[in-house]
């Protein structure tokens, strides 16, 4: 392949992670000696367990000294605990009819998942059934996060807010920040 030549010819490489939503990607990232992003937000398992694991397996490398974890999770953060469920309708429906179909859709408005035929014995188990999420006021979700930002073992948070109305997206972002700026 003479005469061929890549341009830029010296990149830096990215920053190499594992993301994992069982134990053995956080064994993987600590035996590796790699940073470890837990994925929470689709993962039922017991998030601070798997960060211990990873923590206790962890080896130091070329590439880190000493472990640093991510936990990922799903937020939805509204004024109040009634309304931020409201707008968690819209990906548990995503959700469930992902589950039930295997087919992606974009995610629904809050009214389209309200009018949904779903009877409310079918949202308690789309609730139940759908991916792990932290839902309610900045309040509520202080004292959910608690546990996690209070542990010492979590380094960074990756939020995910899946709201269907962009402006109310933004909201839930602003009200995180605020949770951690106080």
């Amino acid at each position: 392949h003479a005469g061929v030549e890549a341009i830029p010819a010296k990149v830096k490489m990215p920053e190499v992670w594992i993301l994992g939503s069982s134990d053995f990607g956080a064994m993987l990232a600590g035996d590796r000696g790699l940073p470890y992003a837990f994925a929470q937000h689709f993962s039922q398992l017991p998030a601070l367990e798997i960060i211990r694991l990873y923590r206790e397996y962890f080896r130091p490398s070329k590439w880190l000294s000493k472990p640093h974890a991510m936990l990922g999770v799903h937020i939805i953060c509204a004024e109040t605990d009634e309304e931020a469920y409201e707008l968690s309708l819209s990906s548990d429906l995503q959700f469930s009819l992902f589950v039930g179909s295997g087919k992606s859709i974009p995610l629904p408005s809050v009214e389209e998942a309200k009018a949904y035929p779903y009877t409310a014995e079918d949202w308690k188990q789309v609730r139940a059934g759908s991916m792990p999420k932290f839902i309610g006021s900045p309040e509520t979700m202080r004292k959910k996060l608690e546990p996690f930002t209070r542990s010492g073992i979590v380094d960074e948070l990756m939020i995910l807010s899946m709201i269907y109305d962009q402006n109310k997206r933004k909201k839930s972002y602003e009200l995180i920040k605020n949770i951690f700026s106080n």
